[in-house]
């Protein structure tokens, strides 16, 4: 059984913070240790700034499946228009206007949490 746990609005720089800080209290709740409470934090914290920044809004949504162990989820989603060449991105071959973005967060996060 899926149980939400917290969802969190993205409209502001503050709410970047709010929800990297709550997805580390909320790991740490779940009994992972400080070094993977701290990368699921600021992957989570990297796509929570995108959302925010290209889309301008967005939300996080946190959520636990019971089992043993149990997962923990995190959705975040806004209304931006959509990212074009998601595989490329995730390759780490695109190059944004910006020179900063998800050639940098995305496969950044991705690395994150793998590691």
């Amino acid at each position: 059984m899926t149980r939400a746990l917290l969802k969190t609005e993205l409209a502001g720089e503050s709410d970047v913070v709010l929800a990297r800080q709550r997805v580390w209290q909320i790991a740490g709740l779940l009994g992972f240790d400080a070094q993977d409470q701290t990368r699921i934090a600021t992957a989570i914290s990297e796509i929570a700034r995108n959302a925010f920044q290209y889309a301008g809004r967005g939300a996080v949504e946190f959520s636990v499946t019971e089992g043993v162990p149990p997962v923990f989820e995190t959705c975040i989603r806004d209304q931006g228009p959509g990212i074009e060449n998601v595989r490329a991105i995730l390759d780490g071959q695109y190059l944004s206007r910006t020179g900063w973005a998800w050639e940098y967060s995305a496969p950044g996060a991705s690395w994150i949490i793998s590691e």
